[in-house]
């Protein structure tokens, strides 16, 4: 990791194209779980594996990103190690609001679950077990959606992760992002809508 970075305003820019890549990612599998009982299933699953587990993996590292960006803004003081998205508190409200939510998101299979998959549950999953290929699931409980689940180690599974994780992290990195921008006073406007599920 370097110790410094060159500018606020070039590591805004990398974030927003790794995010503008993210949403690509993501998209792509919305496309795909919208088609799955249309197509061959088998004829997409190594792409919709890699673009699930591309998307998880770099969203996890835009997250850090913020956080090492906006410290740097805030407190001025330079990167280190420790610092995650999961570790380390963002100084600005609006930003720790959006932290707490995204922190907060949580599938299960079943109400009462114990065990649940959050968002760090698929990035260390996917990093540790790429190229897995998931197979897409109705879920009855959340109103027929066609999703993904993992499994948790129990014998249960997680609910639909596209639905309960992915998406909403997404969308909550992209309110991180809008945030961003006016703490830099950016010439540049951040340009990656929200996606929908």
């Amino acid at each position: 990791m370097s110790y410094k970075i060159p500018s606020p305003l070039l590591h805004f820019r990398s974030l927003a194209n790794a995010m503008g890549h993210i949403r690509s990612n993501l998209a792509y599998v919305l496309y795909a779980l919208q088609r799955w009982e249309d197509c061959e299933w088998s004829l997409v699953e190594d792409t919709v594996a890699r673009e699930l587990s591309c998307a998880t993996m770099f969203l996890g590292g835009a997250l850090d990103g913020m956080v090492i960006l906006e410290v740097g803004l805030s407190r001025g003081t330079q990167p280190a190690a420790s610092m995650s998205f999961e570790r380390t508190t963002f100084e600005d409200a609006a930003l720790r609001s959006a932290q707490d939510a995204t922190m907060a998101l949580k599938s299960n299979e079943r109400e009462g679950q114990a065990l649940y998959a959050d968002f760090w549950t698929l990035a260390n999953f996917w990093k540790h077990y790429f190229p897995y290929q998931p197979r897409p699931t109705v879920f009855v409980r959340s109103g027929g959606v066609k999703d993904f689940s993992v499994a948790l180690g129990d014998g249960s599974n997680s609910g639909p992760v596209m639905r309960d994780l992915l998406v909403p992290t997404f969308n909550h990195a992209c309110s991180m992002m809008r945030i961003i921008e006016t703490m830099l006073s950016a010439q540049d406007s951040f340009t990656v809508q929200d996606l929908t599920f």
